[in-house]
């Protein structure tokens, strides 16, 4: 049953090359989740999470480093298996019963991916927002916003490291509070 005061707030990190370029025999995929948890009964963040993944399709390029912070060093020594986190996001974060939003829907495409890459089922119910296109609809603009510029557009500054998924989770959670405190109404 979708219960709608809990909402999960995900984005991803994945492997990355220069120009998307991938080595032969290498293909991208997720090495790190990063979740917050709205609530929207109260209006507050009530957890921010990271997933540290160990990638097994692909290694961690001295580019996606530099990009997310991430070594293929660390994720080898504290990264879980995708179907571990799998089983976290639904398990800890009852991710098949609560809706989920993320910035575009990439991050959605990355899930899908992985499911057919490892086998792992799909982690989330049918419940999915794109918050960039939502706040693109909400203030007039002809294209979605990165987290960066939209939370601008909010008054907000940005919170950690962009590129990092905790951090951009736990951001696009707080442009999602912004929306949800203009947007109140009473019944």
């Amino acid at each position: 049953m979708i219960r709608f005061n809990l909402v999960n707030v995900i984005d991803v990190e994945a492997t990355c090359y220069p120009d998307r370029i991938f080595p032969v025999g290498e293909t991208q995929e997720i090495i790190e989740v990063g979740i917050a948890v709205v609530d929207l009964r109260t209006r507050k963040i009530v957890d921010n999470h990271s997933l540290p993944i160990k990638p097994m399709f692909s290694k961690v390029s001295p580019f996606c480093t530099e990009l997310t912070g991430w070594t293929q060093e660390e994720l080898d020594r504290i990264g879980v298996t995708y179907a571990e986190a799998q089983a976290i996001l639904t398990d800890r974060f009852d991710s098949k019963n609560r809706p989920w939003i993320s910035q575009g829907n990439t991050d959605k495409y990355f899930f899908e991916k992985e499911a057919k890459l490892t086998g792992v089922p799909y982690p989330f119910g049918a419940e999915h927002m794109n918050i960039a296109f939502l706040t693109s609809l909400l203030t007039g603009r002809s294209k979605q916003l990165g987290l960066k510029k939209a939370l601008r557009l909010f008054g907000l500054e940005m919170q950690g490291p962009h590129h990092r998924a905790k951090a951009d989770a736990y951001n696009s959670a707080c442009q999602l509070l912004e929306i949800v405190k203009r947007a109140s109404f009473k019944i």
